[in-house]
């Protein structure tokens, strides 16, 4: 659990049935909890003084709008865990000539760094599908992004 961890932390959250477990958790005592879609809400304005990390997993469905609304926000947050379906995974880190190469792969390489990437099954998700975890950093204006784009195999 990350939460006892850190300073502070705040979480977003859409389901209110979810929001009331999460309140009644005794781990979670302290934790600032926000109602609402996460694609409607400034990082700028959430309840945090420190450098912002984004930590998520994110349901395929959003998964493009949410890494979109990652890009609109790149200047308030430091870089971001997200778990996502392995499909989704390929696309980012496609190599060109890929079939998974893309649009989607061309934007988000341009604005992203990722690295340690994981396989990782996830025997909860019905039907059984592989996920991977990805670490993005987003890249300042002053680095040349054409240098920072890693392979699947994590290397340069």
């Amino acid at each position: 659990m990350i939460y006892p961890l850190v300073k502070e932390m705040v979480a977003i959250e859409i389901d209110p049935m979810l929001i009331e477990h999460l309140k009644n958790r005794e781990s979670l005592k302290g934790l600032n909890i926000v109602h609402g879609d996460v694609l409607l809400q400034d990082i700028e304005s959430l309840p945090v003084k420190n450098l912002v990390r984004v930590i998520g997993n994110i349901p395929y469905n959003i998964t493009s709008p949410i890494i979109f609304w990652l890009i609109e926000q790149l200047h308030f947050w430091d870089d971001a865990f997200i778990m996502m379906q392995k499909e989704v995974a390929e696309r980012l880190s496609a190599v060109a000539g890929t079939k998974a190469y893309g649009r989607f792969t061309v934007v988000t390489g341009r604005m992203f760094l990722f690295q340690n990437q994981k396989w990782i099954l996830l025997l909860s998700v019905l039907p059984k599908r592989k996920h991977q975890l990805f670490q993005m950093i987003s890249m300042s204006d002053s680095i040349n992004s054409s240098q920072l784009l890693f392979h699947k195999d994590g290397k340069c």
